[in-house]
């Protein structure tokens, strides 16, 4: 009976406990939801008076910092730098006037260009090797034709130099040939200098104060358009010409070695029937004899195949022939030879400066520089420097509205 008692207390007392919980769950959830009330009806009283101020608010200004900005290369910088080039080359030309060896005849000047060197190199060495040629292929035709004269009955036996080494001497001079043309295409690589403008802007400049001054000059530029491109035909051409009396005698040197086949050919059917080694003799002798000169001309006639391929091959980036640059290299050197004309090399670097001042006051203002060094070589014939010149120009700080007044010398420092 008491312990039933005492489990009835004890869940009168569970149920209190768990009625208490719960009171206090609602009583926070009361709490909670008054809270979110209050900040609810707190955040429309702020978007109230926000939409207030809004509709009252004038507009979003904001205030430049005032700063200039700019890369640095500003055209006032290009055109003072052009202009002491400008006044650079006058000076020049007036001190080249004062030069007693360009005065009283025409002279005539070559803009230097690095890429003809190695063609006039070229042209000399393919002109050395055609008269070479020339020269070993006329000395195997007439040894030949005295082979053909002689009677198939003559004895061989005589001390004269043999044709065949002739014609090794001339595939070995072909193969030099053509080892020079190969170092010529590996550096006809052409090489470009650095030199701040572009050299069709020194050339044009140069020409121009020539033309002020009406000297009797007349002034070639290979790198931009070739001497004589129009005016100088093949038929003008001393190489044509060398190369096609090169091409006549290998022509008759072809006619010699088929005569010297056919008569081989009636030895060989000769010595077929002869037994007696006193009749086969001079067949043999005979045969040696022909063998020798045919051996000589075939030599120099592969040696003027591969010279005549060489000067038809074209190269891969100017989509130029090998002739034609040796063509456009002799109507150069036919003026180089002249005693009145000189290879001009100019040189140019061009520079600015821009200064930029800034004050919380005033407007920005910027000020402009320029600046020029002009180097000059003149050579002779023989490649020494004739004469040479080196100068600069300086333009100071200026506004682009002074830029105007800056035509003249005088407003430079020129040293």
């Amino acid at each position: 009976m008491a312990d039933t008692n005492q489990n009835a207390s004890q869940t009168e007392q569970q149920k209190q406990l768990t009625a208490e919980a719960n009171l206090r769950k609602l009583i926070a959830e009361a709490r909670e939801a008054e809270a979110k009330a209050d900040k609810q009806f707190t955040d429309a009283q702020k978007a109230a008076r926000d939409a207030e101020r809004e509709a009252w608010k004038g507009p979003d200004v904001k205030a430049l910092e005032g700063k200039l900005t700019a890369n640095g290369n500003f055209i006032e910088t290009r055109i003072l730098a052009y202009k002491c080039l400008t006044d650079l080359i006058n000076l020049l030309v007036e001190e080249m006037n004062n030069n007693s060896s360009f005065k009283g005849e025409e002279i005539t000047f070559v803009i230097y260009n690095a890429a003809d060197l190695p063609a006039i190199e070229l042209y000399l060495a393919t002109m050395d090797q055609l008269s070479e040629l020339q020269s070993i292929i006329k000395d195997n035709i007439k040894a030949a034709t005295t082979v053909l004269e002689k009677s198939s009955q003559q004895n061989a036996a005589g001390g004269s130099v043999t044709p065949l080494s002739v014609g090794f001497a001339a595939a070995g001079i072909l193969r030099t040939a053509a080892d020079i043309f190969s170092l010529l295409k590996t550096n006809t690589t052409f090489i470009n200098y650095d030199i701040g403008t572009d050299e069709e802007l020194i050339v044009s400049c140069f020409a121009d104060a020539v033309k002020k001054t009406k000297h009797n000059w007349k002034i070639f530029y290979p790198a931009f358009y070739p001497v004589h491109a129009i005016n100088q035909g093949s038929e003008n051409s001393a190489f044509t010409k060398l190369f096609m009396e090169v091409k006549i005698h290998s022509n008759n040197a072809n006619d010699l070695q088929k005569r010297i086949k056919d008569e081989l050919e009636q030895i060989e059917q000769k010595l077929q029937s002869e037994i007696d080694l006193p009749d086969r003799r001079p067949l043999e002798v005979r045969m040696q004899e022909l063998n020798m000169a045919l051996s000589s001309l075939q030599s120099s006639l592969e040696a003027f195949l591969q010279l005549e391929l060489m000067l038809l091959a074209i190269d891969q980036n100017t989509r130029v022939s090998t002739r034609a640059l040796v063509m456009r290299a002799e109507r150069l050197v036919t003026i180089l030879k002249e005693s009145t004309t000189y290879i001009l090399k100019l040189t140019a670097c061009l520079s600015g400066s821009s200064q930029v001042k800034e004050n919380l006051f005033r407007s920005t203002k910027v000020l402009h520089s320029g600046g020029t060094q002009l180097s000059c070589l003149i050579f002779d014939q023989k490649g020494n420097i004739h004469f040479s010149d080196n100068r600069c120009a300086y333009s100071p700080y200026m506004e682009s509205s002074e830029m105007s007044n800056t035509s003249s010398a005088s407003d430079k420092k020129l040293v």
